[in-house]
């Protein structure tokens, strides 16, 4: 083909290129350099500029030819032609078109327009608005299923992180307006794990988006963001995204710095419950991940939060077997890392289980610890807070600590009593009122009350095997009730 040095050949080039057979592709390129200066004096700067429009506002078929075109244009364009206007976003739309599903060519050509900022990334907002696209663009590549896919899919996310690093950290910008910049990463970022409308979760090449922020500035990072203002279901969807990740960036140093200053944050406004959800889908996860030697110091650091903050039983109970399993690898493996793993789960084991103490599974449990617990480390554990929301009942609590252990005699037919008082101590609202209750400095006010608050206190903290609730029957027991016959449990309440 003979292209003539016309707007509408340099078109027909154009189009060769990004839609043509291979052979077509070869034609194309050849004809556009032989009217490299022809087109200079026949086509003016704005018909260069909507036709790289044009080109690029379409689905391309040969997108591996894209980095090739935009250094083709970054010598002939005198302004930027993804027309940047703050109400939306060309940036999006052309990576979509081009770089598909293939983060390879994706950082390929987001190399290219930063290499040729000058042109493609001219003015503050320009690179604002490619640093949200690239962000929103990197959350639908997830991690390959393939193991050999792995290593070129790490190095491709890095080279883009390392682009948008290098725009945040540009100096011909203001202190503020570089902040701006990485904070509008940050939120898009957030909108998106927390996004509970997805249907799969956020691509793991968005982690690298955290390393826009110093380590030391994590945790005001975290406290910039209001979350009071997200639901717990968004907050729980965010952070159980950061614990996955971690699955697959071993490596990531402050991935872990990220979640640990989250969970901070979140106990800080006492969302214990989106705390504990998280820690309850994960936790198991995150101490099998001891094993692997790169993820230890990280993983570690996670699993301590989450075992350390826990005000019931139940989760530790839950992981208990994968913890002895754990212990077990560490014992074969003799470097410092490991040694430190051991020791700290020894040291969260051990004071949970004074926490919760009288479980017959302890006894078992204490015989796999390899070495012994650090005392001013548990004292540490067991005066930090825990995750206990207000409305939650302390002392109910205690009273699935003892597992039901603390039973109520029977004085003679008196199921009917044992078990209301039971039914009710295990009401939690109710519990915690009666626990609650200030009798007033008449002696005969309220006796019944009285006396069930002391029975409750004793079901809830004794260690005793078993209570007489005579004196909660004789005070509350109806006239008409003979002693020693059987009775109605529904009719006494």
């Amino acid at each position: 083909m003979d292209c003539e040095p016309s707007k509408k050949n340099f078109t027909d080039c154009l189009y060769q290129i990004v839609s043509g057979t291979s052979d077509e592709i070869k034609q194309g390129w050849t004809n556009l350099r032989q009217l490299n200066e022809e087109i200079r004096e026949d086509i003016n700067q704005r018909d260069i500029h909507d036709m790289v429009r044009m080109i690029f506002g379409k689905s391309i078929q040969n997108v591996k030819e894209v980095p090739k075109l935009l250094d083709y244009f970054s010598t002939r364009l005198r302004e930027n032609p993804f027309g940047v206007k703050s109400g939306g976003n060309n940036y999006t739309p052309f990576l979509m078109n081009t770089a598909g599903k293939d983060i390879n060519l994706l950082a390929e050509i987001v190399e290219m327009l930063y290499n040729h900022r000058r042109i493609y990334l001219s003015t503050l907002m320009s690179r604002q608005k490619f640093c949200e696209a690239v962000v929103t663009y990197l959350a639908e590549f997830p991690m390959p299923q393939n193991p050999s896919e792995i290593a070129a899919f790490k190095d491709s996310a890095k080279a883009i992180w390392k682009c948008l690093l290098d725009i945040s950290k540009n100096n011909n910008y203001t202190i503020h307006e570089r902040q701006d910049l990485i904070f509008m990463c940050l939120d898009t970022l957030y909108k998106i794990i927390s996004d509970v409308e997805r249907n799969s979760l956020p691509g793991d090449a968005l982690v690298g988006v955290l390393e826009m922020i110093d380590k030391d500035n994590i945790k005001k990072a975290v406290a910039c963001y209001p979350l009071d203002n997200s639901s717990d279901e968004n907050l729980e969807r965010a952070l159980k995204t950061l614990c996955i990740w971690m699955s697959h960036w071993l490596k990531h140093q402050s991935l872990s710095l990220w979640i640990s200053a989250f969970m901070s944050g979140l106990e800080e406004k006492r969302k214990y419950s989106v705390l504990r959800n998280v820690s309850e889908a994960c936790l198991k996860t995150m101490i099998e991940r001891l094993t692997i030697p790169l993820a230890r110091q990280h993983s570690m650091a996670v699993v301590y939060l989450m075992l350390t903050k826990q005000h019931t039983p139940t989760l530790f109970h839950r992981v208990m077997e994968d913890i002895k399993k754990i212990l077990l690898v560490l014992q074969e493996d003799h470097s410092e890392g490991a040694k430190k793993c051991t020791q700290s789960l020894v040291d969260c084991s051990s004071a949970l289980m004074k926490r919760f103490p009288n479980y017959p599974m302890y006894e078992e449990f204490e015989k796999c610890l390899p070495v012994e617990p650090r005392a001013n480390v548990i004292e540490m554990i067991l005066t930090s807070s825990e995750w206990v929301d207000d409305t939650m009942d302390d002392a109910q609590n205690i009273f699935i600590m003892n597992n039901g252990k603390v039973g109520l005699t029977n004085l003679g037919n008196t199921c009917y009593v044992n078990s209301v008082l039971q039914a009710l101590v295990m009401t939690r609202q109710f519990c915690h009122d009666v626990i609650s209750y200030k009798p007033p400095s008449d002696n005969n006010a309220n006796v019944i009350l009285t006396k069930l608050q002391n029975l409750f206190a004793l079901l809830l903290y004794s260690k005793r095997h078993s209570l007489s609730p005579n004196e909660v029957l004789q005070a509350a027991r109806p006239s008409y009730f003979t002693p020693g016959q059987q009775q109605d449990s529904s009719e006494f309440l």
